[in-house]
C-alpha cells in the first residue's frame, strides 16, 4: 500500500454518485431478457409420424452375406401393397407389403 493515497476497491468505482441510471438500466435489461427466454419454451414442439415395421431382407455386404428375417421401420406414405402396388391402408395384409419403387432399404 502506497502511503497518502487512498486505495479503492473495485466495488467502489462502481457506486459512484450517477450510476445509479445506469444500475437500473442493467437491471432492466437481466429482467427483460430472462422473462423473454421462458416464454419460447412454454409450448414444446412435437412431431407425429406414421410409421410402420415391415420384412426386409437385409444384405451385409457384395460377398452375400445376409439376414433373410431382416426388419426395418419405413414411413406409412413410403409403403405399397405388393400385388398391386396401392398405397397401404388399413385393409393391408402384414407381411405382404414393401418400399415404394424407388426407394431403397
Amino acid at each position: 500500500m502506497v502511503h497518502g493515497k487512498r486505495h479503492s476497491s473495485v466495488f467502489s468505482v462502481f457506486f459512484q454518485p450517477g450510476w445509479g441510471g445506469a444500475w437500473l438500466i442493467l437491471l432492466g435489461l437481466i429482467v427483460g431478457m430472462t422473462t423473454g427466454c421462458t416464454t419460447m419454451h412454454d409450448t414444446p414442439r412435437t412431431i407425429h409420424a406414421e410409421v410402420v415395421a415391415l420384412e426386409q431382407p437385409i444384405m451385409y455386404n457384395r460377398f452375400g452375406s445376409m439376414n433373410p428375417y431382416g426388419m426395418m421401420y419405413a414411413l406409412k406414405h413410403d409403403v405399397v401393397n405388393k400385388s398391386d402396388g396401392r398405397p397401404m391402408d388399413e385393409h393391408s395384409t402384414p407381411g405382404q407389403v414393401q418400399l415404394k419403387e424407388g426407394k431403397r432399404p
